[in-house]
Parts: structure tokens; sequence; C-alpha cells
């Protein structure tokens, strides 16, 4: 009888951990109804497209060694600024919070958003959160060396596998 028990709680449990793991393991590609395994798609500066449930549109990219025209907000760059002005839209049905930003320059290293830029009005930032169908204009800064080509790397939301790229020309 306790040979009979075992087997059947440990084939339950194999169950149990089987669907669970399959759970877990799955993304949701309805977003955009393709598969997650493909090479995420590169796009220009200009071009409008979505990924999961953001929409965006990179209007420009420009270095500067300043960070502002303010005297009181202005601060120097480690290597150099590079702002890049883009619109980004919640395509979903309910508030989202903005996905983060990153570069990635062409060896493949992956560089983070500048904390420098925090009070200025139009920075974006990926603690901001859009409602349903509203979008927000503004630009997001990075302190990075000039000496590389970068892409922006571009997320559908914290919790989607999607990505995509913004070849950046900055002038």
């Amino acid at each position: 009888m306790n040979r009979k028990l075992t087997i059947k709680h440990l084939a339950s449990a194999t169950a149990f951990c089987t669907l669970l793991i399959l759970a877990v393991g799955s993304t949701d590609d309805s977003e955009t109804g393709s598969s997650s395994s493909k090479v995420p798609p590169t796009y220009n500066q200009g071009d409008s497209f979505q990924v999961g449930y953001t929409s965006y549109n990179v209007i420009r990219s420009v270095w500067s060694l300043k960070l502002s025209d303010n005297q009181f907000m202005d601060d120097k760059p480690d290597a150099m600024f590079l702002f890049v002005e883009l619109v980004v839209r919640n395509n979903d049905k309910k508030a989202r919070s903005i996905p983060p930003f990153a570069l990635v320059d062409e060896n493949g290293a992956e560089y983070e958003t500048s904390s420098k830029g925090w009070a200025l009005d139009d920075v974006i930032s990926s603690l901001d959160s859009l409602n349903p169908g509203v979008k927000k204009q503004g630009i997001v800064i990075f302190d990075v060396p000039q000496n590389h080509t970068y892409k922006l790397k571009l997320s559908g939301g914290y919790w989607s596998s999607k990505n995509a790229y913004v070849n950046l020309n900055p002038k």
C-alpha cells in the first residue's frame, strides 16, 4: 500500500512540475503574433513601429557636451551626452510603465541611460507610466563614448520578451 501511495504522489508531483515549467517557461507571443526565437527587427530613425504593447518613433539623436542651457541644471558628461528624442505610446488596455532604454554598440556592449538628466523637463524615464492610448514625446539621455556606432534597444515592456533596435545617426 505504501508503494502505491508513493508512486501516486510521485506521478502527481511530476505532472504538477511539468505544468509549472510549461507555464513559467512560455512567453506570450500574442502581442504581435511572432515567435520569441526570431532575431529582433532593426529600424531607422524616423520609422514608426510597435514592440509588444508599446509603439515608438525615434525622431533624432544629437551629441552634446552640455546637459542643459540652464546653469543650475547643467552637468558635465563623463564621456559625451547622446540625446535621443522619441515618441512612446501605450497601445495596451491598461496603464503601463515605460520600458527601460539601452544603447548597444557595434561590439555588443550595452549602455544604460544617464541619471544626470533626471530633473530635466523633457526626459522620458522608465519610472514614467502611460495610460492606455497615451503617448509621450521627450528625450532619453546616455553618457557614452562618441567613437562607437550605436543602436537604441527598445522593449515591448517589462514582462515582454520582444525587443527591437533603431540605428542611430547622431548629429
